[in-house]
């Protein structure tokens, strides 16, 4: 699970998001950007927050939950696109016999999840979701749309859509990450460990590719 230090020096105020109330709570996501080399200007850093908060209140009737989710948009360049995480992950119970040797395997979640699942906050005052954009992906691909919560606007067709590109990420942060290889059915070492997104892959020897069957998934989609 991708775990990243944020960047001191964020530019801008955070603006803050509340969703609406559900049967499960009221959480928040409160938006900041980090752009130390002031690449972007401040019409571009008030679209991406717009963004970000469009793809929460997007995912919101999906989520319930409650807590304050701090988001981090920043500038990477180390990166070709982009990528989204949550900073930590919070242990969720162990399946005894299930790791190496027939010793227990420890399972984690997103720090995000944990968070709208319990209300509490596992790393404090620190940034729960780190959304990393590289500058020229974002001049030269992304599409900003000017009313993201609205998406009526055709999008470009020599663009990618910048919303779509958020509720990615998000879904990176909240469950759709892990300590998988991505590759093949091994794993790093010790083995005891695995999120809850890891813990319904599927390896398809014949392919040569993974498949995730959880049960919810599934059942919708008619198989892995």
């Amino acid at each position: 699970m991708k775990t990243r230090r944020c960047v001191r020096g964020v530019i801008g105020g955070a603006a803050v998001v509340g969703l609406g109330a559900s049967a499960w709570g009221a959480p928040t996501f409160n938006v900041s950007i980090s752009d130390p080399g002031n690449a972007w200007s401040s019409a571009t850093r008030a679209a991406l927050v717009a963004h970000a908060q469009a793809a929460a209140a997007a995912l919101a009737p999906s989520l319930g939950g409650s807590g304050s989710i701090e988001i981090l948009v920043r500038t990477d360049n180390s990166v070709p696109r982009g990528y989204g995480s949550s900073v930590t992950s919070s242990f969720v119970r162990s399946i005894e016999g299930a790791g190496p040797g027939g010793g227990p395997m420890f399972i984690f979640e997103q720090a995000m999840a944990s968070e709208l699942r319990t209300g509490v906050d596992p790393n404090g005052a620190a940034p729960d979701v780190i959304i990393g954009l590289n500058t020229l992906y974002v001049a030269d691909v992304l599409w900003l749309d000017p009313q993201p919560t609205v998406r009526t606007a055709p999008v470009p067709n020599d663009r990618t859509d910048a919303m779509s590109v958020f509720i990615h990420e998000l879904g990176h942060a909240l469950a759709y990450n892990g300590w998988s290889n991505g590759v093949d059915d091994t794993w790093p070492s010790p083995g005891d460990y695995r999120s809850t997104w890891d813990i319904h892959l599927q390896f398809d020897e014949s392919e040569g590719l993974f498949r995730f069957a959880g049960p919810y998934a599934s059942a919708l989609y008619g198989g892995p």
